[in-house]
């Protein structure tokens, strides 16, 4: 498939401190399920399915914005407790695109992915700065791409304050399209400790973020259409 004269949306992903699981094996495993379970649920909004590139990272390449935050979100709850960051790149993509095989295709949106990437690493080694976890860009400054950044760094340093059991209830609770008595349900627990742990979550500045950056992108998209 030859790339169309448009931006795609390149998602670049590795998991933190891999080197430092016990499981490697079994992680790298559920990884692969993960991106399987994600090519599939996503397969419209994917021209190059995820696959990995590295043992422990991994890429692929979305044909709009719309479903940036599902995906990522989809991706981090699936593999919880496994900590992940994310880069996300804006640009043109200059190879053929092959649907199977992201590791094939290179351009401006991949660069970006990685440049993001590698930020997020790089400050994820300082205390000022290291609950990024996400950065996003298409190269060019723009206030909104600061905002969405801003938001990104917002859920970050609300989750880095979870503990593991409050990530497995508000990302159940998450999955389940915020249905407390089903999350309730499905983690055998009441539906007060659901409510309790929202509470005790952030979980509503928490989601506003991240609907406030779905918005963002899907207005985006909808503005480039017409």
């Amino acid at each position: 498939m030859q790339a169309e004269n448009k931006d795609f949306v390149a998602i670049i992903s590795d998991i933190v401190d891999s080197r430092k699981l016990i499981n490697r094996d079994v992680v790298q495993k559920r990884l692969k399920k993960t991106l399987a379970v994600v090519n599939d649920k996503y397969s419209n909004n994917l021209v190059a399915n995820f696959k990995i590139s590295l043992g422990d990272e991994f890429q692929g390449l979305l044909i709009d914005q719309t479903n940036i935050v599902k995906i990522i979100s989809d991706i981090k709850h699936m593999m919880y407790p496994v900590n992940l960051r994310f880069g996300v790149g804006i640009g043109k993509i200059t190879t053929d695109i092959v649907k199977q095989n992201s590791l094939e295709i290179d351009g401006p949106a991949y660069y970006q992915a990685r440049n993001m990437i590698d930020k997020v690493k790089d400050y994820q080694t300082k205390s000022s700065t290291k609950n990024y976890q996400i950065l996003f860009s298409n190269g060019k400054s723009s206030d909104k791409y600061l905002l969405i950044n801003t938001c990104f760094y917002l859920v970050s340093t609300i989750e880095s304050d979870w503990t593991l059991r409050q990530k497995e209830i508000i990302y159940t609770f998450i999955d389940y399209k915020l249905n407390q008595t089903k999350t309730a349900k499905s983690l055998g627990i009441t539906a007060s400790t659901v409510s309790r742990t929202k509470q005790n979550a952030n979980i509503n500045p928490y989601l506003t973020a991240l609907n406030t950056i779905d918005k963002i992108l899907q207005k985006e998209d909808k503005e480039n259409v017409d």
